[in-house]
């Protein structure tokens, strides 16, 4: 594949030249470029299937070549396992070895705590243990914006007229929207 090059100059004088002199003025001028930018989104479309592709590729690839290291790791492991277990069975407090290239021993653990959310918390509640529960408080952001009105940049209560403090209102333009036909 040959790739045509361009110095970096010449490239921005081009796109330099492009942008000062073409000037979007009439519906065929507009269509022109709704064509050129529907075809530059298709570009990259293809580009992300392409990339995507590889990347399966890549990763059905990875497993293949992992999953036998994967399973040696694990036999390994288990044959010392093994061994520290029978030196364990021979000496009660039996604790770690050392040896050139690692250490084998066992560590003491911390009692694992599983938990059942609703059921804990209704339990605490039964208890009376309320201290124990934690409650997250958050705005209601889409209610706000049906019980309250807006006043200039302000929020206000329309029942009471009293300012709502925390919330501010942006006042943004029109944002122009760009469609490609597909």
């Amino acid at each position: 594949m040959v790739i045509n090059e361009i110095s970096l100059h010449d490239f921005l004088e081009e796109q330099e030249q492009i942008k000062e002199h073409f000037v979007v003025d009439s519906p065929e001028k507009a269509n022109w470029v709704l064509r050129k930018i529907k075809a530059l989104q298709s570009k990259i479309a293809g580009n992300i299937a392409l990339a995507e592709s590889e990347i399966e590729k890549i990763y059905a690839w990875l497993e293949m070549v992992n999953g036998q290291i994967d399973w040696d790791l694990d036999y390994l492991t288990g044959l010392l396992t093994a061994y520290a277990n029978e030196l364990r069975h021979e000496d009660p407090e039996f604790k770690s070895m050392n040896l050139p290239n690692g250490k084998i021993g066992f560590r003491k653990q911390q009692p694992k705590w599983n938990y059942q959310e609703k059921t804990l918390v209704q339990s605490l509640k039964d208890l009376g243990r309320i201290d124990l529960i934690r409650i997250k408080e958050e705005p209601d952001k889409n209610g706000l914006r049906k019980a309250f009105k807006i006043q200039g940049n302000r929020v206000v209560d329309p029942e009471t007229g009293m300012v709502i403090d925390g919330v501010s209102v942006e006042h943004r333009e029109d944002e122009l929207k760009i469609e490609i036909v597909k």
